[in-house]
């Protein structure tokens, strides 16, 4: 019995992997001025977008991403630090953030993909 409660006490101090980013994260433009020619064009491009967009999270697995250009909903599920984006009906490529303290971090697929950061704004249910 006090294993038990040995555990539980444990695993409510850890919070669960929602709860972690539930919330409003602000993108932060990137130093994109590493790459050059149609690379480094492209990293400008996504840093002025992300600098300008909003990441939301909330308790039921939903996620809204506001961009100048429009915005994207899904779902989203959390293992670990990572965190997993998936657009609502199958439109778009589902997306890996990692999570660390108040930073989430798209994790790249190449070297040259621009570094792409949002920053917690708020732990409010959105």
């Amino acid at each position: 019995m006090l294993a038990v409660l040995v555990v539980a006490v444990l695993l409510a101090g850890c919070g669960s992997g929602r709860s972690r980013v539930v919330g409003t994260w602000k993108g932060q433009p990137s130093n994109a001025s590493e790459g050059k020619g149609l690379v480094g064009a492209m990293q400008g491009m996504a840093s002025a977008l992300i600098g300008e967009s909003t990441l939301e999270f909330n308790e039921e697995g939903k996620f809204k991403q506001a961009l100048s250009i429009g915005s994207e909903t899904g779902t989203y599920t959390v293992s670990g630090n990572e965190v997993r984006l998936t657009p609502d009906g199958g439109q778009g490529k589902s997306m890996t953030l990692v999570l660390d303290g108040d930073t989430l971090r798209v994790k790249k697929e190449f070297a040259s993909d621009p570094d792409i950061v949002f920053v917690r704004q708020s732990n409010a249910q959105p």
